[in-house]
């Protein structure tokens, strides 16, 4: 019985003929750079042998993809409207902040317009109604210091109050300030009081704006949480249905995302209260500043007033008491007027409303500008305009489709694998791409691996892949399906034996007529060879796996695994197994 012993190239071609001389059988090999030598020996009945030798392995695995520009922008509008002007053709290349797409905007205009008119109003109401807190605690500092009234309010800050009372004591034993001019102490107590005031009104303006801020967040969290728990809610009805499968670990997120959107919602409502009870204090001092004021003047207004005999149309010269030209003055109870100044009385509740108003104003002009900017597309980068949805007169509609942008240069090639698959591909690995059609495969390299699964209809769990293709402007058209090879391990003057050598991590070495099995470590899987890194020695000769099964003919091909720990397609590097 005859024998045939043969060996599988690595690199380069390898040309064997089998020669008969003399009824002996002979094999002719040519090796190429890092290939192994075959010998022929004595033919051993029933087994088909291999010759373990050093050669270069590369492991691949071997997916489908598709083609897309490394740069690819959909292009929509921010805003809807009717479309007005379409300034670019489907093909045509545009260069970076082009126009691509303009929106009417002439009502969005007008809503700026009239935002900015609504803003300016706020503050200037805000500006007058300080400006008449002002006038009167100046009016009530002004009265006491004349010492015609003392404060009988106690429910005014404590520095506003101070400087009020200081001044009833000073005008006690001072002279009235000669011709209405203020004296130095009215001066300093003056301004003392205005600084207190301020300082409580800038108070409520940022505990208003706070307070505002706070009920902002805490509305999007809470909207954000109806959200998460009703999909949380939906996940758990499918994940309970038979079949389910992955369904379950989806309902499990789900429910994590809900708790979390909760505590959330409940911080952010613990962080409104907290606004609104620092707001309230803010008012409740600014407030007993005013009411000290308000008394102050009250007090003034209502104390009779003793005219001076020795001026004209006085007692003396008119023979006695005189009613007042003026009538009876109304206190300032008896109107929302002050009655020293005339002034409409601004509470500090006014103030914190008029801030409120302000940050509405302020919400409605960033909500219209960002309408009127949304009415504009532009190119964000230089490319070509792949694709054209719309045209003038349409209506278009916020977020929908009007142009693809593909940039110039780079092209990649976008994947989704097996956990497995993902398991065994990082990034700078080297990849072989031939798009659909196309004849040569394009060199590239693995740019980005997810770790997170991506979202599927099926049951299957998928990682999203990118190979970036090496040669630039390759005008591939989008969406081209391609076949991608990526080299996932090589080993190099490696010693080898045939894939189909190797089963349960073991390896049946032919010797002295006998194949006992041999435990090996396994590095590098190749399609037709095997890194053995232990057991094997080059020259040892390895019974195949298969008995009368051809050899294969080439390295890079897809991985499929034989024992050693290795599933089909898994293709698992340094994987050691042992012999029952």
């Amino acid at each position: 019985m005859t024998r045939s012993t043969s060996a599988s190239p690595v690199a380069g071609p390898v040309a064997s003929r089998l020669v008969r001389r003399g009824g002996a059988a002979v094999l002719t090999v040519a090796l190429g750079v890092g290939g192994y030598a075959a010998y022929a020996r004595e033919p051993d009945p029933g087994y088909r042998t291999a010759i373990a030798s050093v050669a270069d392995v590369e492991q691949t695995v071997v997916l489908s993809g598709t083609v897309e520009p490394a740069g690819r922008a959909d292009l929509a509008f921010a805003t809807s409207g009717t479309v007005d002007r379409v300034l670019v053709s489907t093909g045509e290349r545009v260069r970076s902040g082009q126009v691509v797409a303009v929106l009417d905007r002439t009502r969005l205009r007008r809503e700026v317009a009239g935002a900015r008119a609504s803003l300016a109003a706020g503050r200037a109401r805000l500006a007058s109604d300080l400006d008449a807190q002002t006038e009167q605690v100046t009016v009530a500092v002004t009265t006491t210091a004349t010492g015609t009234a003392t404060s009988t309010a106690t429910a005014a800050d404590a520095g506003t109050q101070a400087a009020i009372g200081s001044l009833t004591a000073r005008a006690a034993s001072q002279d009235p300030p000669i011709d209405g001019e203020p004296d130095g102490a009215l001066d300093g107590a003056l301004d003392d009081a205005l600084a207190a005031l301020a300082g409580q009104q800038q108070a409520v303006l940022d505990a208003q704006t706070a307070a505002s801020a706070a009920l902002v967040t805490a509305r999007d969290a809470l909207a954000e949480q109806t959200a998460l728990c009703a999909a949380a809610f939906t996940d758990e009805s499918a994940s309970t249905e038979p079949g389910a499968g992955d369904d379950a670990g989806s309902a499990d997120t789900a429910d994590a995302d809900c708790t979390t959107a909760l505590v959330e919602v409940q911080s952010a409502q613990a962080a409104v209260g907290g606004a609104q009870d620092t707001l309230a204090g803010a008012l409740d001092k600014l407030s007993g500043t005013l009411a000290t004021a308000a008394e102050t003047i009250r007090a003034d207004v209502d104390q009779p007033t003793t005219p001076d005999p020795s001026a004209p149309g006085g007692p003396s010269d008119a023979g006695g008491d005189q009613p007042s030209a003026a009538g009876p003055v109304q206190g300032a109870g008896a109107s929302p007027a002050s009655p020293a100044t005339g002034s409409t009385t601004v509470s500090a509740a006014t103030l914190a409303r008029d801030q409120a108003d302000i940050a509405q104003a302020r919400a409605d002009l960033a909500t219209a500008q960002q309408a009127l900017d949304g009415a504009v597309i532009t190119a964000p980068w230089a490319g070509r305009v792949v694709s054209l949805a719309i045209d003038a007169g349409a209506e278009a509609s916020v977020g929908g489709a009007v142009a693809v942008l593909a940039a110039s240069g780079t092209s990649t090639v976008q994947l989704a694998v097996s956990e497995a698959q993902a398991r065994q591909l990082s990034v700078g690995q080297r990849a072989s791409v031939v798009p659909a059609g196309a004849d040569e495969p394009l060199p590239g390299e693995v740019s980005a691996v997810s770790t997170v699964p991506s979202s599927s209809e099926t049951d299957a769990t998928t990682y999203a892949v990118t190979v970036v293709l090496g040669a630039p402007d390759l005008a591939l058209p989008t969406g081209t399906t391609a076949s991608v090879s990526i080299v996932t391990g090589t080993a190099v003057d490696a010693v080898t034996v045939p894939t189909s050598a190797v089963s349960d991590g073991s390896v049946q070495v032919l010797r002295d007529g006998a194949p006992p099995p041999v435990r090996v470590t396994t590095g590098v899987v190749g399609a037709a060879r095997t890194e053995i890194t232990d057991g094997v020695a080059a020259g040892d000769e390895v019974v195949l796996a298969d008995l009368g099964a051809t050899l294969p003919t080439g390295d890079a091909e897809t991985t499929t695994g034989f024992g050693g720990g290795f599933g089909a397609g898994a293709g698992l590097t340094g994987t050691s197994g042992g012999f029952p």
